[in-house]
């Protein structure tokens, strides 16, 4: 083997290195970006559970005030 063939051997190795590198970093990133993304759409939806056990507390303790000052 020539030593030019070796070089251009070793240049197609690296850049194929390279290319797997950039595969694999893009694979994950996008699946860092699912997650951010499934864990806001988590957070919003604890927020408005959240949101509705408030609500059903005021509606209970309205009950409870309403029901002792004989509104009901």
């Amino acid at each position: 083997m020539k030593k030019s063939e070796k070089g251009s051997i070793t240049i197609y190795v690296l850049c194929s290195c390279l290319l797997i590198m950039l595969v694999l970093v893009s694979i994950f990133m996008r699946n860092q970006s699912k997650i951010v993304s499934q864990r806001r759409q988590q957070q919003i939806i604890e927020e408005q559970y959240n949101k509705d056990e408030k609500i059903d507390e005021i509606y209970e303790e309205t009950v409870k005030n309403l029901q002792n000052n004989g509104g009901i």
